[in-house]
Formats: structure tokens, sequence, C-alpha cells
């Protein structure tokens, strides 16, 4: 199996369910680390949010 197989069964197996991970956001004021629920399904991470949330404004300022 080679490494991005193998990196992808890994997330799979510890992300493949409702879990809950970190989040970070940068602006200038500093870096913000949040608690959300989440999880991995076919090569993309999910994060359950309020679309109007500080995250979500923060994320959609700083899209590059």
């Amino acid at each position: 199996m080679d490494i991005f197989k193998s990196a992808a069964a890994l997330m799979k197996e510890q992300l493949g369910h409702d879990v809950i991970m970190s989040l970070a956001t940068c602006t200038e004021k500093g870096v913000n680390v949040r608690n959300v629920d989440g999880y991995y399904k076919d090569g993309f991470v999910f994060v359950v949010t309020h679309s109007c949330s500080q995250k979500m404004r923060v994320l959609k300022e700083n899209q590059t």
C-alpha cells in the first residue's frame, strides 16, 4: 500500500465517524483554536457549525 492510501485508511479509521476535532484560524490579532464536531468522508473533512459563527466569518475572510 502506498503512503497516500495508507494515510487515507488511517484518516478513515480515526475520523470516519462523528468526532470532536480542533479547528484553528488565524487573524492579525492571533490564532484561535476551537473544538468542533466533524468527520472524514471520501477524502474530505466535514465540520458541523453555524454559518454565522465567528469561525465561519474568519474562514470566509481568509480563503487563500
